[in-house]
């Protein structure tokens, strides 16, 4: 099991590598089963999207780090890959970045009686968003009321 300093170094290891290179790190999930380790990177680029060859080129930029800092003392799975068109919105950039999209938002209390919230994301600053419902109505969200919250394609 990695502890979550561990996690944190490769979290910022790997972002100092590939932001250099004009990509982001969306997001680094960790999953353990049965003793074995995978670690997944969904990275993008800062503007426009992920290729095939992208990903693996900068898989062995990742592995090459873990293996050269001897990071991980066990076997482990290594996973990069785009965050696809359901694409994670954790920090105000991965927000301003969805202007203008559809993104589907998981609160952590009930907000006008409603925990899930889906609409067009018309605004975003440092403390929260505003998005256009379905039914036509603006809400304004704060980032402290938002448990998670994705891009979605319709």
């Amino acid at each position: 099991m990695l502890s979550k300093d561990t996690l944190s170094l490769i979290e910022e290891k790997t972002r100092q590598l590939i932001e250099p290179l004009a990509f982001d790190l969306v997001e680094l999930k960790y999953m353990q089963a049965s003793g074995s380790i995978t670690l997944r990177f969904l990275i993008d680029r800062v503007e426009g999207g992920i290729n095939l060859d992208e990903c693996c080129d900068l898989s062995k930029k990742i592995s090459q780090f873990l293996e050269d800092d001897n990071i991980i003392s066990s076997r482990y799975t290594l996973e990069v890959s785009s965050p696809g068109i359901d694409r994670p919105l954790r920090e105000p950039k991965d927000f301003r970045r969805a202007t203008d999209r559809e993104i589907h938002i998981f609160l952590k209390n009930e907000h006008k009686g409603k925990v899930e919230m889906e609409g067009k994301l018309i605004e975003s600053n440092n403390e929260g968003i505003t998005i256009v419902c379905k039914d036509g109505g603006q809400e304004y969200i704060p980032f402290l009321e938002i448990d998670r919250a994705k891009q979605v394609m319709l």
